[in-house]
Parts: structure tokens; sequence; C-alpha cells
């Protein structure tokens, strides 16, 4: 995988681009973890998997699918969350079973903080569980991997990357 940075002269460029190393990385790891994101900007690279999904469905067989954003306070059918836009544009069109799906419930455990628990079960063969705690704003928060230690998350933007190796924070 390439980790260098690629602009796109417009939108339909970039769906392109994104969809096709997604399936570029589904050849070389069938059961990719996709971490899916809500909001406008994907769906058309949702709909071009789907596209290639029609043309080679047993490309996606494996595909191992995780939510990476939600909507606070809403309920998991709400048209505007992002469960119920992933599941329209992503989950039902590629097919990907519920085993090789995670997710998150919209409605905070608790209403007065607004936090919630994301726990990730163990999925193809993995015995890890990460375990994530969040609140409504868009920094800090805890996590734990596997009954680790728990470590608080900054609460300041944390430029990631993503290597052959995995992910990188800086």
């Amino acid at each position: 995988m390439n980790s260098a940075s690629t602009v796109c002269d417009d939108h339909e460029s970039l769906s392109r681009q994104a969809a096709g190393r997604i399936v570029n990385a589904l050849a070389r790891k069938p059961d990719l973890l996709l971490c899916a994101a809500g909001g406008s900007t994907p769906v058309r690279t949702y709909e071009l998997l789907a596209a290639h999904h029609q043309r080679a469905p047993e490309v996606f067989t494996s595909l191992r699918v995780i939510k990476l954003d939600e909507w606070g306070g809403l309920t998991m059918d709400d048209r505007g969350s992002c469960e119920n836009q992933l599941r329209a544009n992503l989950i039902l069109p590629l097919r990907v079973s519920a085993d090789r799906y995670s997710g998150f419930n919209s409605n905070p455990a608790d209403p007065a903080t607004g936090s919630f628990t994301v726990t990730l079960h163990p999925m193809a063969g993995s015995d890890t569980v990460i375990v994530f705690n969040k609140g409504q704003t868009s920094s800090g928060g805890t996590i734990s991997v596997a009954g680790g230690a728990v470590v608080n998350l900054r609460t300041s933007v944390q430029p990631v990357s993503y290597t052959d190796s995995g992910i990188v924070w800086q």
C-alpha cells in the first residue's frame, strides 16, 4: 500500500480512487477490516463498491466493517443516523453479514453525560476485545485493548497515518 497522499481533481475522482484502493486491499487481504464513516463524502465510494459487488460479489465475502462514527442520541433507525446510512449504502449492498459488522448504539448509555461505550468483540479468529469510552464531544475519552491498561485519548487533534505495518499515531 502506498501511504503517500493523493490529491484528486474532484469528488468523483476521489471516490473512484478510494473504491479502487479498497478493492485492491481486499485482493491482498480478503478479511480486510474497513472502518466506515457516515456522512455525504463517502457515499459515492460506497456506490462504486456496490457496483463492483454486482460484478464480483466474491471479492466481498470476507470483508469486515466497523462503524467509525454516529450521532449521539439518535435512534438506530433514524433517517439521519450513520447506522441507517451505512446499512443502506454499504452493509446491505455488499451483503456484509452481522458477524462481520461491528457498530455501536447511537443512544448514550448515560443521557446525563452523553457518554457511551463501544465494545468491539473478536472477529475473524482474533481474541482481542477493544473497549472505547467516548463522550459527545469529538475529543477525549479512553480506550483499552484486551483488558489492558486504560489509556486516555488526547483532547486535541492527534494526527494518524496508515502504513503497511498498520496505524501510526503521531
